[in-house]
């Protein structure tokens, strides 16, 4: 049971650090012309961090929608707060 809590409060962690890491890309993000380069980095370069840290802490491939929301919802916070 307690390695259940373990798990369950790093995957917490671990989402609420992926929405954090992508806050100020998303804020870039709106800066950027649609479609440019700056714009493509914008959304991309936090990926591979966030695929690092999964990795890091053992959550298979299932979890990828989790961290895949937590860093969609991390860039449209990120562009509300860059306009």
């Amino acid at each position: 049971m307690q390695l259940f809590n373990n798990s369950v409060l790093i995957l917490f962690l671990l989402l609420s650090l992926t929405f954090i890491i992508t806050l100020p890309f998303g804020r870039w993000r709106t800066r950027c012309r649609k479609y440019s380069v700056s714009w493509f980095l914008a959304i991309h370069l936090p990926i591979p961090v966030i695929i690092l840290m999964r990795l890091g802490a053992h959550f298979s491939y299932t979890y990828i929608p989790l961290f895949l929301a937590s860093t969609v919802l991390g860039q449209l916070v990120g562009g509300k707060t860059g306009k």
